[in-house]
């Protein structure tokens, strides 16, 4: 994405590219991770079910099974979709970071020298820097968003662990079908 900012005299863009290219590396990890076995956990088919507290006392050994394994594949891919969004904050403030200071480097020859809060007010203002911080705050949004989300699922997760536990607490005590017992 572009924003349409004046910029003042930075690096240039065959540097900034440069930059980028040195600091965009989170493909190349994720192609390391899948050449060792590893691939990225897709979005689950299925939907996220709605669970009202009267559903946990009427819900079969079944339901409670599906339940469990739906909300395990939705952590999964909350967790992984909060840590990529963490990776790409770290790729683009570091980015960010090279790119201020070979601003900085740059704007400290010139002559007559800018004092410190002018060459800070030229990083600031400079059109990548401006996007790169732009992407961060996204990036951060975006992280800040899902964690309630991810919060949610693992604490149903939790919960549908116990009532399962209960479930086959209650049937070993009845020594009922679905108990360790049975057939005993």
């Amino acid at each position: 994405m572009s924003l349409n900012v004046d910029a003042p005299d930075g690096v240039g863009e065959t540097a900034e590219k440069g930059i980028h290219v040195v600091w965009d590396t989170l493909n190349d990890v994720v192609t390391t991770l899948q050449s060792q076995g590893f691939t990225l956990i897709e979005k689950p088919i299925y939907q996220l079910p709605a669970i009202k507290p009267n559903d946990y006392a009427s819900a079969t050994s079944h339901h409670y099974s599906q339940w469990f394994a739906a909300y395990e594949g939705w952590q999964s891919y909350t967790s992984q979709a909060m840590h990529w969004a963490q990776a790409k904050k770290l790729e683009i403030h570091n980015e960010r970071t090279k790119l201020a200071a070979s601003i900085r480097k740059g704007a400290r020859k010139l002559k007559p020298k800018p004092s410190e809060d002018a060459i800070n007010d030229m990083v600031e203002t400079t059109q990548r820097i401006i996007e790169l911080t732009r992407e961060e705050q996204q990036w951060r949004q975006y992280e800040l968003m899902l964690e309630p989300q991810h919060e949610h699922i693992k604490a149903t997760l939790k919960l549908l662990s116990r009532h399962l536990a209960v479930r086959q607490f209650e049937a070993d005590l009845a020594g009922g079908r679905g108990s360790r017992m049975y057939g005993q």
